[in-house]
């Protein structure tokens, strides 16, 4: 309902981060099949969008707060679900500081604020958005399968959190790869200094993939 829309777990929607109809009805289809879909952030089109987008989908997020924005209408579709399907388990207990924790998780500084250092402690790499959104896209892909598989989604939500297999095969990897290829490649700009070749010694690399880690400690 337009009341529902308005006002919800007690703050105003605004039209940013108000889904649109189109994008309301796919959860809610959803929601009442009692099987959840993986979404991409392209399909989470607010009442904002749909004033200017016709194929029903937005642009990918190209910041952190056009990011924070399409989790925003994401959330808000599962908590009016929520509204409207008051008897589904799967959505009991959910409330926004739910997803507040995990959008703050992934743009805090356990994963777009983590940097990777040197043996020197030097700053070596940041992780980019697409890295962080790819690893967002996974997490939330083991979300619908927990859900689907019984769990709430304030339970689904915690686990995938905490998961540190997700995090290593989805985050952390990705990224001392990167590190290691963008370390490759200076060395490789810069070989003249030491005769065209320079050590790039299992120690040296572990000191950079502890790096990763030592931030989240």
């Amino acid at each position: 309902t337009r009341r529902s829309s308005d006002l919800l777990h007690g703050y105003r929607l605004d039209d940013k981060t108000t889904p649109a109809t189109s994008t309301l009805e796919l959860i809610f289809d959803q929601i009442e099949a009692g099987e959840l879909k993986q979404m991409s952030l392209t399909q989470m089109v607010s009442k904002e969008d749909s004033e200017s987008e016709i194929i029903g989908e937005c642009p990918k997020p190209k910041s952190p707060q056009e990011l924070r924005r399409r989790m925003a209408v994401l959330a808000n579709c599962y908590l009016l679900g929520q509204l409207k399907f008051p008897q589904k388990a799967v959505l009991k207990d959910l409330v926004p500081r739910h997803f507040l924790r995990y959008v703050e998780y992934l743009l805090g500084e356990h994963v777009h604020g983590l940097k990777a250092t040197n043996k020197d402690g030097e700053c070596v790499a940041t992780p980019d958005l697409s890295t962080v959104m790819a690893y967002d896209f996974q997490m939330r892909r083991y979300m619908v399968r927990y859900v689907n598989e019984g769990k709430s989604m304030v339970e689904a939500i915690a686990a995938v959190m905490a998961d540190p297999a997700i995090k290593e095969r989805y985050f952390i990897a990705p990224n001392v790869m990167a590190v290691m290829g963008s370390s490759s490649k200076q060395s490789s700009n810069h070989g003249d200094k030491d005769g065209g070749h320079r050590s790039r010694s299992p120690g040296g690399w572990q000191q950079q993939s502890k790096g990763w880690q030592r931030s989240e400690e």
